[in-house]
């Protein structure tokens, strides 16, 4: 940002991709930590509003910053104001949606890791549906990975949590179908129990 305003100074040309993806740069500094921070309490759904159409109109200059992007909004994700936590949901989708299949996985899969209800179950869900919308080969690439990781939730002391990873499962299963079976062997017998249930009220088993 510095570098190109210095360029503008001394007269120099600047293609319009630079001066774009400098100003969506600039922007996502700008709005994440007031839209991530509860003491920006009035603002906070406008600078939510504002990132999901930066995201919208230019998924390609946001897709790099997804990692700094996702640790903030899962932030808001954990606000007891529901439009707040919707509204950092619904751009965290759209995110994650411009990302590469196997790095939006990747990136939820880590950040399931450290992260506390609500913000679990909101990372979960959201691990749910990229792996619903992935190819097999890419999900079956990253399956033992995630479901590493979703065990750990899967005895989770809140029932959001534990509800939010079966359905995860779930919908990884609709993807891999019996390729995901041999995953699961690690499950406790209750774990598996659970599983299997919502497996055959969704019409899987």
């Amino acid at each position: 940002g510095v570098a190109l305003v210095q360029r503008l100074m001394l007269g120099g040309q600047v293609p319009r991709a630079e001066w774009d993806e400098a100003l969506v740069h600039t922007l996502v500094v700008v709005l994440l930590p007031v839209a991530s921070e509860g003491k920006f309490e009035a603002a906070q759904e406008p600078a939510l509003h504002a990132l999901h159409a930066l995201v919208a109109r230019s998924p390609h200059l946001c897709e790099p910053l997804a990692q700094v992007m996702l640790g903030g909004l899962l932030g808001a994700c954990r606000s007891t104001r529901r439009q707040v936590a919707a509204g950092a949901a619904k751009v965290l989708a759209a995110l994650l949606e411009a990302c590469n299949p196997q790095r939006a996985l990747r990136l939820l899969t880590a950040a399931i890791t450290t992260l506390e209800p609500p913000a679990l179950q909101a990372a979960v869900k959201l691990l749910g549906e990229r792996a619903a919308a992935a190819d097999a080969a890419v999900l079956e690439h990253e399956a033992e990975s995630i479901i590493e990781v979703l065990q750990d939730s899967l005895s989770h002391a809140h029932a959001d949590v534990r509800k939010a990873v079966v359905f995860a499962i779930v919908d990884m299963y609709r993807v891999l179908g019996a390729r995901l079976t041999p995953l699961l062997s690690g499950l406790s017998p209750s774990q598996l129990k659970l599983v299997t249930i919502y497996f055959t009220r969704e019409g899987l088993k």
